[in-house]
């Protein structure tokens, strides 16, 4: 597929050439900048026709005007930033044909018009680059923090529950005789509902000349977006209430009907005057472990503010120990381990409440049980080229959508809540 693009893309270049010099041909008296395109389109066609890429060519072309120019070195462009620029400068961008199927058939309103207020633009790895970059800014993201679940459509998705519980007596075998009959227990089968709630990025703006000259504009724009996205979304999907809006963690947590384990604080630890208002010791960690039931502690995390980290970070035990080991980075593959407490990995998302009186501080339990729901076909920008108030000042506009949705995995009633959460005293 990708021979047969280059292949393509060599033919286009080499048709476009062709037709150039054509019509300078045809033209009686060439001026000193016609000729010496001329000769250029000359070069060019050869070269193609002896097998060099379009995009090789290219790219020595761009090589040497950085040099003539003392721009320093010139990096090519990948074929991310490439479909970027072809679609900045032209607005129409290389959509393959599942995007345009998307786009004709009004898939999650992807829709494409170009005029006053511009077009819809879907690069191909593009929902899956801005959810990656925004585990940078809010480790909720990452796909090992929570049950990402990743649809076609919006469309109310039931997920399937199993409750295995007799009011609040857990199913259990039964010992029987030999030829002796034992009582049946029916499975109680629930479900969670999840929808999909629009998030709209803003409009990030860019002059004319840097989304034209300017190399690595996808990772310009993914940077952006993905700061935006995991401000807005990121809270949402921690601290949404659940109406009109994502439920998040903390209030899907608080609405389960657990009790909170108050903090008692870390005067224990320092023999300070500090209490559960201010600050957290290892013996409120202790408790919120111990208040998870045990079946969901392995592979359990606690997730916190990068505030309740850095206190946590200066608790030491009796015996002078840090409560909180350190994370760190493996190698030159840039894989990172995350601080732990115990062999429970810490997720910071910096939604979360610091360290104050009342407040939800630190929430442990089984990423598995946290649902998150992303459309895919609804991740998507759009890019405004002639609106009023832009382009008098040489500028575009590019703005981006998704919609997601969260949900906590709960059993029937009397189950066991895969959450608890730790709160400040008052």
């Amino acid at each position: 597929m990708r021979n047969l693009q280059v292949v393509n893309n060599n033919l286009a270049a080499l048709m476009e050439s062709i037709g150039e010099l054509e019509r300078l041909s045809s033209k009686e008296h060439l001026s000193e900048q016609e000729q010496r395109r001329n000769t250029y389109l000359l070069s060019k066609i050869s070269a193609l026709k002896s097998g060099v890429t379009a995009d090789e060519l290219r790219n020595a072309t761009m090589a040497r005007i950085f040099k003539e120019t003392g721009r320093g070195e010139y990096k090519p462009c990948d074929e991310r930033d490439n479909a970027w620029h072809q679609y900045v400068r032209t607005g129409q961008g290389n959509r393959s044909a599942q995007e345009v199927r998307a786009m004709q058939t009004g898939t999650q309103s992807l829709t494409y018009s170009q005029g006053a207020a511009g077009g819809y633009f879907v690069p191909p790895a593009f929902h899956n680059e801005v959810f990656e970059a925004m585990v940078a800014y809010d480790e909720i993201f990452d796909a090992e923090n929570s049950n990402v679940i990743t649809t076609d459509n919006s469309n109310v998705l039931a997920v399937p529950v199993l409750s295995d519980f007799v009011g609040s007596t857990p199913n259990a075998a039964t010992l029987v005789t030999e030829a002796g009959s034992g009582t049946e227990v029916d499975d109680v089968a629930a479900s969670v509902q999840l929808g999909a709630y629009t998030f709209r990025s803003g409009m990030v703006f860019l002059s004319l000349e840097l989304a034209q000259d300017a190399p690595g504009i996808a990772d310009i724009l993914n940077r952006a977006f993905a700061r935006r996205f995991a401000l807005g979304v990121g809270k949402k999907l921690v601290l949404g209430s659940g109406s009109a809006q994502p439920n998040g963690l903390v209030a899907a947590t608080l609405a389960s009907g657990v009790s909170p384990v108050v903090a008692a604080g870390s005067s224990s630890n320092d023999g300070t005057g500090a209490t559960g208002a201010n600050s957290i010791g290892s013996q409120d960690i202790t408790k919120l472990i111990h208040a998870l039931d045990r079946t969901y502690r392995p592979g359990a995390r606690f997730y916190m503010s990068d505030s309740t980290l850095q206190s946590l970070d200066l608790v030491l035990d009796k015996g002078g120990r840090p409560l909180v080991w350190p994370g760190f980075e493996l190698g030159g593959d840039h894989k990172s381990v995350p601080s732990r407490i115990g062999p429970y990995p810490i997720v910071v998302c910096p939604s979360m409440d610091s360290i104050s009186a009342t407040k939800n501080t630190v929430v442990f339990g089984h990423p598995k049980y946290f649902l998150q729901r992303r459309v895919a076909p609804a991740s998507y920008c759009r890019m405004f080229r002639e609106t009023s108030g832009l382009i008098e000042k040489g500028l575009i506009g590019v703005q981006s959508f998704m919609r997601v949705d969260s949900q906590m995995v709960l059993g029937g009633s009397g189950s066991p809540v895969p959450f608890q959460i730790l709160q400040q005293h008052s």
